[in-house]
């Protein structure tokens, strides 16, 4: 019953793992690595990030489906202008949609124009937590059960074909590895730079940033003026 299930478990695990994109904040780049081995650099400011997300309505309710996608131009393409129509690379990561593929691109434009300061730390799963609840049910199990079905069902059977734990360390030694860049353009180029190297805003960008900040100080100052005024009941 779980074999088909376990097919795509090995097939996954022997799948190489694809090449990461790697932030730079100090040159203001991202370092892009096809599957095939093509690599090119791509200007911070020439990423663009978007958020589709489309409900599904049916029997069984209501359902949002989205992710965030990363745009990022050709090779040969870097200084042409960005239309929602323009072809380039991508990729997609699932977060979630709508808010949650937000907060996503919010991590990584924080972690280029603040810090890693400002990125949260990401959530760990520990073999602990995982024990404890395996510990937790057994003894659930065995209190309704019995000893020997419960050893029988949850260490025996349930553990070879179910085998969430084996599953896990698949993750941990599989599906959550990150791999590193190889190629020694792509090594030299992912060194640190002395401070007074490092790249810094153009002042299209700054002056697109200082707007926002203006519009969001008076979208705030207008909200407290307005929750200050009194109230007919």
């Amino acid at each position: 019953m779980m074999g088909f299930l376990w097919q795509g478990y090995i097939k996954a695990y022997r799948r190489p793992l694809m090449p990461p994109l790697r932030f730079h904040r100090q040159r203001r780049e991202v370092r892009i690595v096809t599957p095939e081995g093509e690599e090119w650099t791509v200007p911070w400011e020439r990423v663009h990030a978007i958020a589709p997300s489309a409900t599904m309505i049916g029997q069984f309710g209501a359902a949002k489906m989205g992710g965030l996608l990363l745009w990022f131009p050709y090779k040969d393409q870097i200084d042409e202008p960005f239309h929602m129509n323009k072809e380039g690379w991508a990729i997609m990561v699932s977060p979630g949609p709508g808010i949650a593929a937000m907060r996503q691109w919010e991590c990584i434009r924080s972690f280029m124009e603040i810090g890693p300061e400002a990125v949260p730390e990401p959530t760990h799963v520990r073999d602990e937590s995982l024990r404890d609840i395996f510990v937790e049910e057994f003894h659930k199990a065995r209190q309704h059960h019995g000893l020997l079905l419960t050893l029988l069902w949850d260490v025996g059977i349930g553990q070879i074909l179910f085998n969430p734990m084996g599953y896990h360390w698949l993750h941990k030694k599989k599906f959550a590895v990150i791999p590193d860049l190889t190629s020694s353009e792509s090594i030299a180029w992912s060194q640190s730079l002395p401070p007074e190297q490092w790249a810094k805003r153009s002042p299209e960008l700054e002056a697109a940033i200082a707007e926002r900040e203006k519009d969001l100080e008076a979208a705030a100052t207008a909200k407290l003026a307005s929750s200050s005024e009194p109230v007919d009941l």
